[in-house]
């Protein structure tokens, strides 16, 4: 289980990038690729995430249900999966 300084710490991660994806998502400098990608990540994944830390789901892998490891949630405060169901997640055609 995680603790809850650590969650709310990962909450306001979470929230600044929001924001500054929110920015740079109309950036047109940026290449239409990486837009892209920042937008999934602003309009599905952080608010996803947000709602599972709302419901004390966090740190839980949405494949498996084992607890994701607090190091990655440190690195991917956004990652909704374990190092081995993203794993197979990238692997599938």
């Amino acid at each position: 289980m995680l603790e809850t300084t650590f969650v709310q710490r990962q909450r306001g991660r979470l929230l600044g990038r929001l924001a500054l994806y929110a920015v740079e998502v109309g950036r047109e400098e940026l290449p239409a690729a990486l837009r892209a990608r920042k937008a999934y990540v602003l309009r599905v994944v952080i608010p996803r995430v947000l709602s599972r830390i709302g419901d004390g789901s966090y740190g839980s892998c949405i494949e498996c249900g084992e607890e994701i490891p607090q190091r990655r949630l440190e690195l991917i405060p956004a990652a909704l999966r374990c190092v081995a169901c993203q794993s197979q997640v990238e692997e599938r055609p």
